[in-house]
C-alpha cells in the first residue's frame, strides 16, 4: 500500500516504524527524518496532528492536514499516512495503537530532539514489547525546524512591508 491514506485493510505486518509530528511545512530535516526512520524496518507509517493540535501547541497551522498528509503519501519512503489522534497529553499514544492493529510490533521512531525524559508515550508503551521506542533518528542536531522556517519568512515579509 505504497503512499496509502488511511482506511486501508491489510493483513498484519510484523513490523513497522510509526514517525510522527505536524510536519506543518514540511522540510529537508523531516524528509532526513523519514529516510533514516525507514531504514528501521521496510514499512514506514508518517502519524500527522491535526490542525487542532498545531493551534494548541503553535497558536496557529500553515498548512491544512489533508494538503501535508497529500504531500507525505507521496514521498518514496513513506508507506501510509494516519492521522494522530488528539489526547489530553499531546502525545502520539493513539497512533501507536492504530498501527498495532496492523502489525505485530511498532517501532516508534522520534527525532534527535526527543528522549526518555520528554517523550510522553514512553510511560504508557516503556513495557510493552510490542512497541519498540527509538531515540535521536535522523541525528541529534536539529538540520530544520518548521518554526524558523515560519519566523524567518514573515520577518522577511514585515521587512518588505515595512513593518
Amino acid at each position: 500500500m505504497h503512499g496509502s491514506s488511511e482506511g486501508t485493510s491489510m493483513k498484519k505486518k510484523r513490523i513497522l516504524t510509526l514517525v510522527t509530528g505536524g510536519f506543518d511545512p514540511l522540510h529537508s530535516g523531516h524528509i532526513a527524518y523519514f529516510e533514516k526512520a525507514r531504514e528501521l524496518t521496510n514499512y514506514l507509517v508518517v502519524g500527522l496532528n491535526t490542525e487542532e493540535w498545531l493551534t494548541k501547541k503553535k497558536g496557529q497551522y500553515f498548512m491544512s492536514w489533508k494538503e501535508r498528509a497529500e504531500i507525505i503519501r507521496h514521498l518514496d519512503m513513506v508507506d501510509a499516512v494516519i492521522t494522530v489522534p488528539d489526547d489530553d497529553k499531546g502525545s502520539a499514544c493513539g497512533a501507536i495503537e492504530r498501527c498495532l492493529e496492523i502489525a505485530q510490533t511498532v517501532v516508534f521512531a522520534n527525532g534527535g530532539d526527543r528522549g526518555k525524559d520528554n517523550t510522553p508515550e514512553t510511560e504508557r508503551f516503556d513495557k510493552d514489547p510490542r512497541v519498540e521506542m527509538e531515540f535521536g533518528i535522523g541525528g541529534s542536531d536539529k538540520l530544520n525546524s518548521s518554526s524558523w522556517l515560519l519566523h524567518n519568512y514573515f520577518e522577511r515579509q514585515r521587512k518588505i512591508v515595512g513593518i
